[in-house]
């Protein structure tokens, strides 16, 4: 089953307990050399928010340029995540913190997603990493925190 980390608000994320959310905020270019760090920092100053797909829009501003939902924060990859848990479309109507969202948005991200699974996976792998680097941090300064 996927674990992927849902965007900040959504129902049932941990993090919507008061803590900071600076605490979850990470470099996404710290893996890229600096001519590629350099690059998609050019492109995603110039990129504006543009429709990719019907009712699915990219923004550099808006998580980072995932795919989403027009007009809301809720990525392709969160619609999917829930979906393969077995969560049903209509379901995924009232699945989100924010508004109802239509049976045409959702299947338009199911689309999406079929139509850019190695996008939507690097995705999923990224975040992956993300998590597992932000928990790692968290341990580290609990450490230094405890042995003072």
């Amino acid at each position: 089953m996927r674990t992927a980390v849902p965007p900040f608000g959504m129902k049932g994320d941990p993090r919507a307990s008061g803590r900071p959310a600076t605490a979850f905020k990470r470099d996404t270019l710290a893996g890229f050399s600096p001519d590629e760090r350099r690059r998609k920092m050019t492109a995603m100053a110039t990129a504006a928010a543009k429709t990719v797909f019907p009712h699915i829009t990219t923004d550099p501003e808006v998580c980072h340029g995932r795919p989403c939902i027009a007009g809301t924060r809720i990525r392709v990859m969160d619609i999917m995540a829930a979906h393969e848990q077995g969560v049903s479309p209509a379901e995924l109507q009232d699945h989100f913190a924010t508004r109802r969202l239509t049976l045409a948005e959702i299947y338009a991200a199911l689309a999406y997603y079929n139509d850019h699974k190695d996008e939507v996976e690097a995705d999923f792998a990224e975040d992956e990493r993300l998590a597992a680097e932000g928990m790692a941090k968290e341990a580290e300064l609990r450490t230094q925190r405890s042995g003072r």
